[in-house]
């Protein structure tokens, strides 16, 4: 007996799979400034990246990522100091700094409150790579809804994660910078 599958199903699993691939919608500035705002402080956190390249791609590679993620642009110092390991891999040390919301009860903020919202991120670039990087980077960061694109999507649009990534809010207009 042959199992037939309706027309409908098919459309709508097509729809989730491009879902999975098609780049998120940007919220425009009158969303970000609807969103509802987290109070956060920078934290300060380091990560050692040792991967199977060439030095200079993977430090651009593990800049890029750790500004898409929301790292502080001021205080983020990435080194290849150790660049090439012993055994030839990119070494690369960075610390930086990355939003974590305020727990108002607890009282953790390290800084003075910034406020913050949920931003969804999407990572391009090399399969493993992005592979790599969520599992040793992404969770240092303030990360919800994480996806993880199935290889054969990766492989196809250079596309490997999507995750809403607290990030600062932009300053209301008028506001001093």
């Amino acid at each position: 007996m042959m199992f037939m599958v309706p027309r409908c199903w098919s459309v709508a699993a097509l729809a989730i799979g491009l879902g999975a691939v098609l780049p998120a919608r940007s919220a425009g500035p009158q969303e970000v400034a609807s969103a509802a705002h987290i109070p956060a402080a920078w934290t300060p956190r380091e990560v050692h990246v040792v991967y199977s390249d060439f030095c200079d791609p993977t430090y651009e590679q593990v800049k890029r990522v750790l500004l898409q993620l929301g790292a502080r642009p001021s205080d983020l110092n990435v080194s290849e100091l150790h660049c090439p390991a012993p055994n030839g891999a990119a070494s690369i040390d960075a610390t930086f700094s990355v939003l974590v919301p305020i727990d108002p009860e607890a009282k953790n903020a390290a800084g003075a409150p910034v406020d913050a919202h949920w931003q969804t991120v999407e990572l391009k670039g090399s399969c493993i790579f992005l592979f790599y990087m969520t599992r040793k980077v992404l969770p240092l960061f303030s990360a919800r809804n994480v996806k993880r694109i199935p290889w054969d999507f990766c492989g196809k649009y250079h596309f490997g994660l999507r995750a809403d990534i607290l990030m600062p809010s932009p300053a209301p207009p008028g506001a001093s910078q």
